[in-house]
């Protein structure tokens, strides 16, 4: 599994110019993604424009700010929660790095300030818990499913969208209790 997160982390520096021409040549044919150095500068990409505002955001940055209702790294496509809302699909539930720590969370806003990085507003429990399940004689603690409830204690944070690790599963039950799954050998495509 690291291993993907790695290759992973080379496909986002792709567009670097330091970065030694076999190795983005070696990288560029093993993903299948583009053909040639200049088409992989654009591995991160916004589509669908949206015409909407959002107090909040505008108070934390200054410039022309455009929202989206959709990301595409690479091939995977990412949404907004608000996108996928009356849809079969959910593409807005991620597993996303901050600092140091990795967390469960859905992408509230996509955006960009001044044309600029592309950012997310990520929405993620405030207070929740691994799974865990008792045996006769132990317990056992999975952290790739998380959950908790989803309510005013809800945490709110932007971040850049190559802090996004990978797709996952959201299942939202109608008394607000949340529950995140990640599937380790999920194809983030399918």
């Amino acid at each position: 599994m690291n291993n993907l997160l790695y290759l992973r982390s080379a496909c986002f520096q792709l567009g670097d110019p330091m970065m030694h021409s076999g190795l983005r040549d070696f990288l560029l044919n093993l993903i299948n993604n583009c053909h040639s150095a200049e088409q992989s500068s654009s591995l991160i990409k916004t589509r669908h424009s949206l015409r909407i505002t959002d107090p909040r955001i505008s108070e934390l940055f200054s410039g022309t700010i455009k929202f989206y209702s959709t990301v595409y790294i690479g091939r995977v496509r990412f949404t907004a929660s608000n996108y996928c809302r009356d849809k079969h699909v959910d593409d807005s539930t991620i597993l996303y790095r901050a600092g140091n720590e990795i967390h469960f969370g859905r992408i509230h806003r996509i955006f960009t300030v001044d044309g600029g990085d592309i950012f997310l507003q990520i929405f993620s429990l405030a207070s929740s818990f691994y799974f865990d399940c008792d045996t006769d004689d132990e317990q056992y603690e999975y952290e790739a499913i998380e959950m908790g409830m989803i309510s005013s204690g809800t945490t709110t944070c932007i971040i850049k969208a190559n802090q996004i690790i990978e797709k996952c599963v959201f299942y939202l039950q109608s008394n607000n209790y949340a529950t995140f799954i990640r599937f380790p050998n999920l194809v983030e495509s399918s």
